[in-house]
Formats: C-alpha cells, sequence, structure tokens
C-alpha cells in the first residue's frame, strides 16, 4: 500500500541539491532550492520534447511565492544539451513555476542547474528509456479503463473529492476513447493533494471544457478509492501512477 504521503511526496519536490556557499553567484547557493514538481525518478523519457515544471525554494526546499523573472537552466548528462530559459509563470497559481521543454536524446541521471538570486541551485531526475517506462508515454496507446461517473461510482467514494462534484464524469474513459474525439483526461484529487496544484488543475479544466463541448472529451478521475485517502483508485493502479496530478491528452485514434 502507498501512503497518501509517499505517494504525494513524489509529485511535489524532488531532490534539493543546493550546496551551502556564499552570495557570490558563481558558487552555490546556500539559501535557495530548485524544486522539480514532478516524480524525478519515473516521469521523464528519452527521445521526446517532455516540459519540465521546476519551483523556486528556500533552503529546506519549501516553494517561495516569488522568484526570478526567468530562469536558464543548464542540464548535464548522458548527451549534450542546450541551455533552455524559462519565465515565470504565475497565472492561477498558488507559487510560480519555470517550465524548459527539453529532449533528452539518452536515458541516465541528469543534473539541472539554474543561477538564482544568490548562487547556482540545482537537482537531479533520471531520464527513463521509454521501454522502461510503466506509465503511458507519449506515442503510446491509452489503455481503456472504465472509471466512475456521477452514475456509476464503481466503488470509488468519494467519486470527486471537489467540494462540489464535477461535471467531468459524464463518462468514462474508456467511452471517451471509443467515441471518435480527442480527449483529455486528468488525474487529480482536489481534497487530498499537498502540493496546492490538484484544485486548481481541476478548476482549470472545468472551465477550459466549456470552449471545447462536443469537440474533446473532457473526464476527471480521483486518485483514491476512499474518502480517508488509505486506497488507490483501480486507475492509479492500472496506469501505474506514482504521482499526481497528471493530464493525459489523447487524439482521436
Amino acid at each position: 500500500m502507498i501512503t497518501r504521503r509517499t505517494f504525494l511526496v513524489g509529485a511535489s519536490a524532488a531532490a534539493v541539491l543546493a550546496a551551502c556557499g556564499s552570495d557570490d553567484s558563481t558558487k552555490a547557493s546556500g539559501s535557495e532550492s530548485l524544486l522539480a514538481f514532478f516524480d524525478p525518478n519515473n516521469a521523464i523519457v528519452a527521445g521526446t520534447p517532455q516540459r519540465l515544471p521546476f519551483g523556486y525554494g528556500n533552503k529546506d526546499g519549501v516553494p517561495n511565492v516569488d522568484g526570478p523573472a526567468s530562469l536558464t537552466f543548464i542540464f548535464s548528462g548522458p548527451s549534450i544539451m542546450a541551455k533552455v530559459t524559462a519565465n515565470k509563470v504565475t497565472e492561477g497559481l498558488p507559487r510560480p513555476i519555470w517550465v524548459p521543454v527539453a529532449t533528452f536524446a539518452k536515458p541516465g541521471t541528469y543534473t539541472v542547474s539554474a543561477t538564482a538570486k544568490h548562487g547556482t541551485i540545482d537537482s537531479t531526475f533520471v531520464v527513463l528509456d521509454p521501454k522502461e517506462f510503466t506509465v503511458p508515454a507519449p506515442g503510446a496507446q491509452m489503455p481503456k479503463v472504465d472509471t466512475p461517473t456521477s452514475s456509476n461510482h464503481r466503488g470509488v467514494e468519494p467519486y470527486c473529492t471537489k467540494q462540489t462534484p464535477c461535471a467531468l464524469h459524464a463518462m468514462t474513459l474508456t467511452d471517451a476513447l471509443n467515441n471518435g474525439k480527442p480527449t483529455a483526461f486528468l488525474i487529480a484529487t482536489p481534497a487530498h493533494c499537498k502540493t496546492v496544484v490538484c484544485g486548481p488543475t481541476l478548476d482549470f479544466l472545468v472551465a477550459e471544457s466549456a470552449n471545447y463541448a462536443g469537440k474533446i472529451n473532457c473526464v476527471h478521475a480521483e486518485v483514491y478509492a476512499d474518502a480517508d485517502a488509505t486506497e488507490l483508485a483501480p486507475i492509479i493502479k492500472t496506469l501505474n501512477l506514482g504521482y499526481e496530478p497528471v493530464l493525459f491528452c489523447m487524439d482521436k485514434s
């Protein structure tokens, strides 16, 4: 059994490797940290462009609400990477993120560094061979799963932990994948998320779904099967997820 703490910590913060140092920008910062808002061990695959959401934190790895207007990321590891600059994104978020996009030619362990206010901050993560990636990756076929709907909860109670259950439970994931339209499928648990992003993420998809009514299927599924968050929902086990929230976008095929 994956505990709620173990499950959600993987989604919120990766290893923080900022070493002690002076305020000299050429030195490692001792007062800041670079936080990976993705599972550093099982979220990134080689050979395809990847969005890498990072946060800016204090020396203890607690995310801050400020941070530089942009960060330039330098990746080092098994393959040579060009520098990538990402601007701070704040709209609709409880704390800012910086999202460089990178393609890793080879799997292995990578270090990413950025120059912040008081020096260099860095973090490490693993890039997997697509053959070893257990979660459906870009280009893979999404499995069909009968996720809970408002009329059939399929043993998941509550079927939606948003204060007022959202309307994205009108069809199952299987229904969505069978009806010939693109699908946006969000796995998130507003009531139990410790990263304070699950609720806003679901709110965003609910709001956007109205703009794509009849064109794109929008489906939401919860992480846990019970109100106390002690049992994972079947969809989590089927997709081998160890982190959330996750938004999967599928084309009509």
